[in-house]
């Protein structure tokens, strides 16, 4: 089931102590991405499973910023010590550490990992350089 950003962030309100104004797009995606650095902050400070709704969530941010990545100019840099705490370079962009931690929570049966699809992708838009 493919949540819009309003929807997921709708039923995601619960596990927050804000109350967004829905109306205000621009308030929406400032807490939609905060809610995002919050749940792989969460996940690498106690190292728990996070839940099924949190899940769903990080799902959505891959799934849109995947869709974007093609014609997106320059992505958002993930901090130093989340890229260590998941084994990824320094410098990873964030939509890489989500990539991780789902393939690390919820991984894929059939499919490539989440991880290995954005990294082709990157490379194919020259985000990033492929290792030899």
């Amino acid at each position: 089931m493919r949540l819009s950003r309003k929807r997921a962030l709708q039923s995601f309100v619960g596990l927050t102590n804000t109350k967004p104004k829905l109306n205000n797009l621009r308030f929406l995606k400032m807490n939609f991405d905060q809610c995002v650095e919050a749940i792989l902050y969460g996940f690498i400070s106690n190292k728990r499973k996070p839940s099924k709704k949190r899940l769903d969530l990080l799902e959505l941010y891959f799934q849109q910023g995947l869709g974007l990545i093609p014609s997106c100019i320059n992505l958002d840099v993930a901090d130093g010590n989340s890229c260590e705490e998941l084994d990824l370079p320094r410098g990873s962009y964030l939509i890489q550490l989500v990539a991780s931690l789902l393939d690390l929570k919820a991984p894929l049966t059939e499919e490539m990992p989440r991880l290995a699809q954005l990294n082709k992708q990157l490379i194919d838009f020259g985000h990033i350089k492929e290792e030899v």
